[in-house]
């Protein structure tokens, strides 16, 4: 039994599959790499975060020095401690973040220009304003004014060149999310058109090989039995077709010969029945025309004309009289080809009298056949 349509089944299922596992897998990586790009532009914008707020915990201590100064309020002091504390930490991060040498070699240079600051003229201004000498040196103000701004300078250009990451990171991962979307929306249509050309075909083909045998089952059910199914190919339902074909031709072969047998036996009865019909007319026209005879004599002549006519199936016969008052039996009449005498225990009639009625058809004759009939009185008796 072939099993090409197990096989197109199973290609039609495991093709899209393959197709839609091959698309979850290139969306897989492409999710990866959005992720990827994502958690970098995340990172960026940290990075980003911490050198703006690196500026503004220099401007802070900057101008917390200033007010201390003006105002020799130690309150103002807490924003230039505060940046004391936090300025290291905050500048270990942006080192352990970013993998560019031109931007730790900027890291180094603010950090330079912040402890420089901080040695040349934030402690020098706090000591005199501590001491309450009365104003800054005009020099300790040009030289924090230049350190500042050269401060402002670098973070600014490591601000910049991160911006310029971000942004290439973020058409990066707007790229990877588009890429996927794109794995997705093609890997959905590949496997439906990859379905639709599998299944279509055997779609196509179970609808016509069901519709066709279905057709000729249904004709075949009113009475049709040359109905044949014609379904070409080597799959399944051409192997069924071809067995249906087969089973109808069988039937119609069996319903054709009990059609034929019973012709043939209807016509044996009614040729046995029309033969019996007519032995039995004989038989009784010979019944009534005995018993219509007043004499031995017309009986006897009635006999010789009519007896050929009953024992018409036989071969031949003769017809014997036997008078009971007498040993030797006389014949009367004899057909077909007997002609010759039989002996006297040749005869059960002779040699018993009993009363006997017996005909063979000619079919079943191997001999002619002999009847007598013995006189007790006027009786007619027939036998082998």
């Amino acid at each position: 039994m072939p099993h090409s349509l197990y096989a197109r089944m199973i290609v039609a299922a495991i093709v899209p599959f393959m197709i839609m596992l091959t698309g979850c897998l290139a969306l897989y990586q492409a999710s990866q790499v959005e992720q990827r790009t994502a958690r970098s532009v995340a990172q960026t914008l940290e990075v980003i975060a911490d050198a703006n707020h690196l500026m503004r915990l220099f401007m802070d201590a900057e101008t917390a020095q200033r007010g201390y100064a003006l105002t020799g309020d130690g309150d103002y002091l807490a924003p230039y401690q505060r940046a004391l504390s936090t300025f290291p930490r905050t500048l270990r991060r942006l080192k352990e973040a970013s993998n560019d040498t031109t931007q730790h070699r900027r890291l180094e240079q603010a950090n330079q220009l912040f402890r420089q600051w901080i040695k040349n003229v934030a402690t020098d201004s706090i000591l005199k304003t501590h001491n309450e000498t009365p104003e800054l040196l005009p020099i300790a103000d040009k030289a924090s004014k230049r350190m500042v701004d050269e401060f402002r300078t670098v973070m600014g250009n490591f601000i910049d060149t991160e911006q310029e990451a971000l942004h290439t990171r973020q058409t990066d991962s707007q790229g990877a999310a588009k890429h996927a979307q794109y794995i997705m929306v093609w890997s959905i249509l590949l496997a439906l058109a990859s379905a639709l050309l599998t299944w279509w075909p055997l779609f196509r083909r179970t609808r016509h090989a069901v519709s066709e045998i279905t057709q000729r089952s249904r004709r075949m059910v009113a009475g049709d039995l040359s109905q044949r199914v014609a379904l070409r190919g080597r799959d399944e339902f051409a192997w069924m077709a071809h067995a249906f074909n087969a089973m109808a031709a069988r039937l119609e072969t069996l319903v054709a010969t009990e059609k034929r047998t019973n012709r043939e036996l209807a016509e044996r009865v009614n040729v046995l029945v029309r033969d019996r019909t007519r032995d039995m007319r004989a038989r009784h026209d010979l019944v009534e025309a005995l018993q219509a005879c007043r004499s031995t004599q017309e009986a006897q002549s009635t006999l010789r004309n009519q007896l050929p006519t009953v024992f018409a199936n036989t071969l031949g016969g003769t017809l014997w009289c036997l008078n009971t008052h007498t040993a030797a039996p006389h014949r009367i009449c004899q057909w077909g080809e007997d002609r010759g005498d039989i002996e006297r225990d040749e005869c059960l009639a002779l040699r018993d009298g009993g009363l006997r009625d017996v005909t063979l058809p000619w079919r079943t004759m191997q001999r002619p056949a002999r009847t007598c009939a013995p006189r007790a009185p006027d009786a007619i008796f027939a036998y082998p």
